[in-house]
């Protein structure tokens, strides 16, 4: 059995008893799934849309997992890997808790750069490195096989990355 529309004059539903419900019809199902993937690259384009000519620096977030190499002299002092707390704080190597959300890896680099030259070595060379972006996240939902959370791990991650 089918309903038709009387705005359009033309019948785009079809109802089917067995089965209790609503089929879609292929125009519905074509501006469903375009609208969902329109909002999903609108959700992954916020993250890196650049609102000048210049792009931004990628900005440490909660959960990021951090790389650090402290070169003074002779001497290469290699971290293990530093997480990104809830907090916004990192425990880096001879300074304890740093705040490190919401900053770049170059404004990073350069606040803990001068209390080690300070404190700890002579003319250190300091390389931060993000190893893994984990503070960024995006919500999938509708027709996909894997609905949910999702952290963006990289920039690269592309749409079709994240809806197979």
């Amino acid at each position: 059995m089918t309903a038709a529309n009387p705005s359009e004059g033309t019948t785009n539903t079809t109802f089917n008893k067995s089965r209790g419900g609503k089929i879609m019809s292929p125009r519905v199902k074509t501006v469903f799934l375009s609208t969902l993937i329109s909002l999903v690259l609108l959700s992954i384009a916020s993250f890196w849309s650049p609102c000048s000519a210049q792009e931004k620096p990628y900005t440490i977030g909660a959960g990021d997992i951090l790389s650090v190499t402290i070169f003074a002299g002779p001497k290469t002092t290699e971290a293990p890997d530093l997480v990104v707390l809830s907090g916004g704080t990192i425990n880096f190597p001879f300074l304890g808790p740093v705040k490190a959300e919401g900053l770049s890896v170059t404004e990073l680099t350069e606040k803990v750069t001068t209390p080690l030259a300070r404190d700890y070595f002579v003319n250190p060379q300091v390389i931060i490195k993000v190893k893994e972006y984990k503070s960024k996240k995006v919500y999938i939902t509708g027709a996909v096989e894997k609905p949910g959370l999702y952290a963006l791990e990289s920039g690269a991650t592309t749409l079709l990355e994240l809806i197979a």
